[in-house]
């Protein structure tokens, strides 16, 4: 039910366990991350300090071994392993990390194109109790450790385009929480989620094909856009009712989150099958039908900001246009003094 997913969401928000000594030693990975849009942006974070080392990747036939050799007693499960989660915090731009017990099962349930998906568990640390129930995902073949940390930030910082949605908007939306796990004894990274039971339904995906009728996930695609400043388009929307996972997120100068940002190029085959709706129009989306490049963007707020700080100049500049597409036309022209008023100089 809502009530139930929610209060494992809200069990899963407790604050981390501050930054523990030794996490950045040889057998992990710690990147920068690529540029947070402004709606997402927050005090900078402090960089990752010495080498950045990538260890071997194995391929999932080794990890299924390597698990195989984990059993004890149980044998679907694994033993019970320490691991470090790290889960990024948009808000605050940087990782937050904590020390936890999992146990997981040896064999996946389930697997898509890209991607295998195993059930863990946290655990509690003394009495061995299951405490909340997780999907742990890891990619096929030979993956790069950058794809983890990507996948979770990306899904994090779409979140936090979700709780700005919330505050304004009577229907609600969220982003399961993922964070990345490095397992104790275990090459791969993992991106591990909330466990979510309910049927999946993928609303649009980032090559700008819309799978279903909902007014809500497209709304909330062209509310990124708008409120990124057209930096960002959160897209790839899916997931069991309103509660979303694996989005996917283009950006404008087409850096950071994934191999599935498709740049302006993503944007644009969004733009070209949206068809603005009730609720775009309640929160006065404007339409779009042309997306910015990246000088046009650049040209746009600077002009904001030019208009902020010298507004006459602004009004003389308009005057100007108006006055050359009237003469252009065959419009008569004369010049009007009033219409250059400005404040008198200081």
């Amino acid at each position: 039910s809502t009530q139930s997913t929610w209060g494992l969401f809200l069990r899963m928000s407790r604050n981390p366990t501050p930054y523990t000594p030794g996490f950045d030693d040889d057998d992990f990975v710690v990147i920068d991350k690529p540029r947070i849009p402004p709606a997402a942006r927050g005090p900078p974070a402090p960089r990752a300090r010495g080498p950045t080392p990538t260890p071997p990747i194995a391929q999932p036939t080794n990890m299924h071994q390597q698990f195989a050799s984990m059993q004890l007693s149980q044998p679907e499960l694994t033993e019970f392993r320490g691991a470090f989660k790290s889960t990024f915090d948009a808000n605050l731009s940087r990782w937050n990390h904590e020390r936890v017990n999992i146990q997981m099962e040896v064999k996946p349930f389930s697997e898509g194109g890209m991607r295998y998906c195993y059930r863990m568990w946290e655990c509690d640390s003394k009495t061995g109790e299951k405490l909340f129930a997780y999907v742990a995902k890891i990619f096929k073949g030979n993956s790069r450790p950058e794809e983890y940390w990507d996948e979770a930030m990306t899904q994090m910082i779409a979140e936090s385009y979700a709780q700005i949605w919330n505050r304004i908007h009577h229907l609600k939306v969220a982003f399961l929480p993922v964070s990345v796990m490095k397992v104790d004894g275990v090459e791969h990274l993992f991106c591990v989620e909330p466990y979510l039971p309910g049927d999946y339904v993928k609303h649009n995906d980032n090559n700008g094909h819309v799978e279903t009728q909902h007014d809500l996930p497209q709304a909330f695609s062209h509310f990124s856009y708008e409120t990124s400043d057209h930096t960002v388009l959160i897209v790839d929307i899916q997931g069991v009712g309103d509660f979303y996972t694996d989005p996917q997120i283009h950006s404008a100068d087409n850096k950071g989150f994934g191999m599935g940002n498709l740049g302006p190029d993503g944007i644009q085959r969004f733009f070209s099958t949206h068809v603005c709706n009730d609720i775009c129009r309640e929160l006065g989306l404007p339409p779009v039908g042309v997306v910015e490049t990246d000088e046009q963007m650049a040209r746009r707020l600077q002009e904001e900001e030019n208009r902020k700080q010298y507004p006459h100049l602004i009004q003389d500049s308009q005057i100007y246009t108006q006055r050359l597409r009237e003469v252009v036309q065959g419009a008569p022209y004369t010049p009007d003094l009033r219409d250059r008023q400005r404040p008198p100089p200081r």
